[in-house]
């Protein structure tokens, strides 16, 4: 009998799977998330009569209707918001009101890039809202867009009747789970 001499271990086929699997969540591990708010687009530092620099009233990554924020990929307007929209179609259930906000997407990058309604949550109060169930014209989509181009929308949600803090969290990146939180005013 002849033994079949092994074959070492970086000719087997799994061995550069899990090479591959490994180097790629190192990679995106120490490389950080890229679609961050960029600096350009966080608030100015406030300062005080003195001159003196304070902290900023609230995070970074907090826009209000008329504010536009740079990832690495995509450029966001968060250009209006109707926080007690009337002009529907079909009645909200009972005990909430809905609210709709118009987003504009463009696409700042060298690839396609997906955005859209599904990345949106709304939190009223802390609690998860539903989105409204019929679509509000025009409705911002699921989409992929190419360099150069633009995605626009609106977003629904039913929210409870007197909720006082309203917000859309919009997921810039999934696998750092990093958000864009819009207020509702």
């Amino acid at each position: 009998m002849s033994d079949k001499p092994k074959k070492p271990i970086f000719k087997k086929w799994w061995f550069w799977v899990i090479a591959v699997l490994v180097v790629g969540a190192i990679g995106s591990a120490a490389g950080g998330n890229d679609d961050k708010p960029s600096a350009a687009s966080q608030p100015p530092a406030q300062t005080d009569a003195a001159g003196t620099e304070t902290e900023q009233a609230e995070p970074s990554n907090i826009f209000h209707a008329g504010d536009k924020v740079d990832t690495k990929n995509l450029s966001i307007t968060y250009q209006e918001c109707d926080a007690d929209w009337q002009d529907y179609q079909y009645e909200p259930r009972e005990g909430t009101r809905l609210i709709r906000a118009y987003f504009v997407f463009e696409n700042i990058g060298n690839t396609d890039q997906t955005c859209g309604s599904i990345y949106f949550d709304c939190y009223a109060d802390g609690a998860a809202c539903d989105s409204y169930l019929f679509r509000c014209e025009p409705s911002l989509s699921f989409s992929s867009i190419s360099p150069g181009r633009k995605l626009e929308g609106y977003v629904c949600y039913e929210v409870p009747i007197g909720a006082e803090i309203i917000e859309l969290e919009y997921e810039t990146s999934f696998w750092a789970q990093d958000k864009i939180i819009f207020i509702v005013e």
